[in-house]
């Protein structure tokens, strides 16, 4: 078993599924244009402006807009703990990928490497400007942060993929894998770079898809055994 894998992808799961129960206590504001609560996350990332966010998250003195700023706040800091996670273990995975030794191998796993340190770094920066959003203390919206942040994590996980492919992976469970993040990660990709929201989080349901699978493999590596 990979040393620190497990590690890294149970505290991603564990993490993302707090985050996700945080996103339950969302409330709309009368006139959103949101269709239901749990939008407003990936809404707030994608907010061109601070006008963009109050429309979203709802007054500052009158509720739903207190609860959702409380709850938007606690969810930033949370997710500093997930960008950890997620960058550990993508990062080491794109290592494994770019040892491998043939050169298309090397590209894929520098570019799967590279990307989702950008996204780490764009996702940290993007925390920061919701933090002040919340407070009211920013001057723009999170979108300069959010957008290229799902950009270079859809593009980590397209250049992933073919890792779980032959001669890569020669078991059936890296067809599974394969199937579930290359698709996502070229869908959420073509939607990040056009910031489409309801892409975005389509592309993202894929990838999620294709990572408990890949937590499957880590956790058996029997399913799915990479040449050394």
């Amino acid at each position: 078993m990979e040393t620190l894998l497990p590690e890294l992808w149970l505290a991603m799961v564990l993490i993302a599924l707090r985050i996700d129960r945080i996103g339950k206590g969302y409330r709309l504001p009368e006139g959103s244009p949101l269709a239901k609560g749990k939008e407003l996350g990936l809404a707030v990332e994608l907010s061109a402006s601070v006008s963009d966010f109050e429309a979203l998250a709802g007054p500052r003195d009158q509720e739903p807009g207190i609860t959702n700023r409380r709850l938007l706040r606690k969810s930033q800091w949370i997710d500093l703990v997930l960008i950890v996670a997620y960058v550990g273990l993508f990062a080491r995975l794109g290592c494994k990928e770019a040892s491998r030794g043939p050169l298309w191998a090397s590209i894929l796993g520098w570019t799967t490497l590279v990307s989702i340190l950008l996204a780490g770094l764009f996702d940290v920066a993007e925390d920061r400007v919701i933090r002040r959003l919340v407070d009211g203390t920013s001057r723009i919206g999170a979108r300069p942060f959010g957008q290229p942040k799902w950009i270079f994590y859809f593009l980590a996980i397209s250049s992933l993929a073919p890792a779980f492919l032959p001669p890569a992976c020669q078991a059936c469970w890296g067809y599974i894998q394969a199937a579930l993040l290359l698709p996502g990660g070229l869908l959420g990709l073509g939607a990040a770079l056009g910031g489409n929201r309801k892409g975005i989080s389509l592309g993202l349901t894929l990838t999620l898809a294709g990572i408990a699978a890949l937590g499957v493999s880590i956790l058996w590596p029997a399913l799915c055994p990479w040449p050394s």
